[in-house]
């Protein structure tokens, strides 16, 4: 396992020393206090206390993976929203949880079958309340118009197996924003966490998994992933791994919360994140 390192200047001992040390800080102190107030994803995966992820937005505000449910979660200044990407038969990510469309929209079908304009005339967000009537399911590209003026944190969970061009081409959308430092890129699928940390492997990568076991410890160590994130149940049970890995700088976070019962139980196993639809209520449980 690969460590970083925030690192440290040695003092000096003598009165020149010291001397040129406050010429340095008054001709560039604006600007490492500039670059240490942005915003930066791997800081804050193992963050003091325990952070929170706004599942899919704020699924519990407004429909999920909507721009209402983005913007929702940003306004609540969580630690980062989460939303989910899929790719559209011709290749546009859209924000999407299902593989259908069924669920979230009044359309139907398999989003991988469905054009990009076929998706953008359905309705994703009567479902949830007439409030939010013809809300679209948005780009990723709009998903990154809200995201980035923000100045939030976000975690990017890329569903189901991502080719190399359609990864690079994603990154690259990130990259044009000058955001790269402030997404955790997230996949169940370990084909598209090694094509990932391939095209980018300085970018924070978490492996989403339903077990915990030699197997995802050894992937971990490969491929210098920087968190996992499971329910809270597996995490419980194999409590010496997970805490193995934290020790290693390795973040946990657990998904999805809902009620304080489950975030005593998260807190108490040492998770660094909760993901949750409830985000005002555990903010205001955390701060208790």
């Amino acid at each position: 396992m690969q460590f970083r390192s925030n690192g440290s200047g040695r003092r000096r001992a003598v009165v020149i020393g010291a001397v040129a040390a406050l010429v340095c800080s008054a001709a560039l102190g604006t600007a490492a206090l500039a670059a240490t107030a942005q915003p930066n994803a791997h800081r804050a995966l193992k963050a003091d206390g325990v952070g929170v992820i706004a599942h899919r937005g704020a699924a519990s505000a407004a429909p999920e993976n909507t721009l209402a449910s983005v913007r929702y979660g940003l306004e609540q200044d969580v630690d980062f929203v989460e939303i989910d990407v899929r790719l559209t038969k011709d290749n546009v990510p859209v924000l999407m949880h299902d593989s259908r469309v069924d669920r979230t929209t009044n359309g139907a079908g398999e989003v991988s079958k469905l054009t990009h304009r076929q998706i953008a005339k359905l309705d994703a967000g009567s479902w949830f309340s007439r409030e939010y009537r013809g809300e679209p399911v948005p780009t990723f590209d709009d998903f990154l118009d809200v995201f980035v003026p923000a100045r939030s944190l976000a975690f990017v969970e890329l569903k189901g197996t991502w080719r190399p061009t359609e990864i690079k081409a994603l990154l690259g959308e990130v990259e044009k924003r000058e955001a790269s430092e402030r997404i955790v890129w997230q996949s169940f699928d370990e084909t598209t966490m090694r094509r990932l940390t391939e095209a980018s492997p300085g970018a924070a990568r978490v492996k989403l998994t339903k077990s915990i076991d030699d197997d995802l410890v050894s992937l971990v160590d490969e491929l210098d992933i920087d968190g996992i994130g499971a329910g809270l149940d597996l995490i419980e049970q194999h409590l010496d791994t997970v805490h193995t890995l934290s020790g290693e700088g390795v973040a946990t976070f657990a998904y999805t919360l809902n009620d304080e019962i489950a975030w005593e139980a998260a807190e108490t196993a040492g998770v660094d994140l909760i993901v949750t639809d409830s985000v005002p209520e555990l903010q205001e449980w955390l701060d208790r």
